[in-house]
């Protein structure tokens, strides 16, 4: 599946689930990206990683930091 596709049924998935909050894409904070971002009652973050990614750059995403939920899917 690539980065499209799951980003795709990802949004959906959030807009039935949380359709209080806000969704935000590709969200710059510091000097990561954050693929998908929800914000409702907390800040939850989103790394997308398709069959063409890999997880390397995962220990220098420095927003990290700044988000209460982290998910790589």
């Amino acid at each position: 599946m690539d980065d499209k596709a799951i980003r795709g049924i990802l949004i959906e998935w959030l807009q039935a689930n949380y359709p209080e909050g806000r969704i935000y894409q590709e969200k710059s904070i510091g000097e990561s990206v954050c693929d998908v971002m929800l914000v409702s009652d907390c800040l939850t973050g989103f790394e997308i990683k398709s069959d063409r990614d890999s997880y390397r750059r995962l220990p220098r995403w420095s927003i990290i930091s700044s988000i209460s939920t982290i998910t790589i899917s």
